[in-house]
């Protein structure tokens, strides 16, 4: 049996039954059936400023130096809670062969992880996209990938490619998809 692994669910999806987070849902089954603990974090709920870039400057209050950043909003709570996992999952849709807006925003706010202690080593992408191609995936992952080389230690450990998913919902009808989800979450 795998030892409990805390694992923190990034969704990005606004659409909240949309395909998306319906892959995500079907992991976060799989990832409790091996009694793993869940953060769930649906980034279309919270207000997340963006990021002002002072980790360059020599301001005392720059995130690089005090792993804290300085706007008031969700995200140093969230960055505390992340820094104690195990495990993150992106869950986000294709769009223009990228990650979602909401997505990038979250990516470009962990700037004060950079250089401190953190626990996650395992990066898991669920993604969907209209194309029936993986490749239209391609962006998405080298956009984690990017932002994977800043934290060292972490690794790709597995991706689903939801492709050829036109209608909100349609996920469902792909039972295999699902169910690739679920056991994902299982191996945990």
């Amino acid at each position: 049996m795998n030892e409990m692994k805390k694992i923190a669910m990034i969704r990005s999806s606004p659409h909240q039954n949309g395909n998306t987070n319906l892959l995500a849902d079907a992991f976060i089954a799989g990832a409790k059936q091996t009694r793993n603990e869940i953060i769930d974090v649906n980034l279309s709920k919270e207000n997340i400023k963006y990021c002002q870039g002072c980790y360059g400057t020599s301001s005392s209050r720059s995130c690089t130096k005090t792993g804290i950043c300085w706007q008031t909003d969700i995200m140093n709570i969230l960055l505390e809670s992340i820094r104690q996992c195990d495990v993150i999952v992106f869950a986000t849709p294709v769009y223009f062969y990228s990650v979602s807006g909401q997505l990038k925003v979250f990516l470009d706010r962990t700037v004060p992880l950079y250089g401190q202690q953190y626990n996650f080593k395992d990066i898991y992408i669920l993604s969907a996209s209209e194309s029936s191609s993986k490749s239209a995936m391609d962006g998405v992952i080298k956009d984690i990938e990017g932002w994977m080389t800043c934290f060292p230690g972490t690794k790709l450990a597995g991706v689903i490619y939801g492709t050829g998913i036109l209608s909100p919902g349609a996920v469902k009808s792909q039972r295999k998809l699902l169910d690739d989800a679920t056991q994902m979450g299982q191996s945990i």
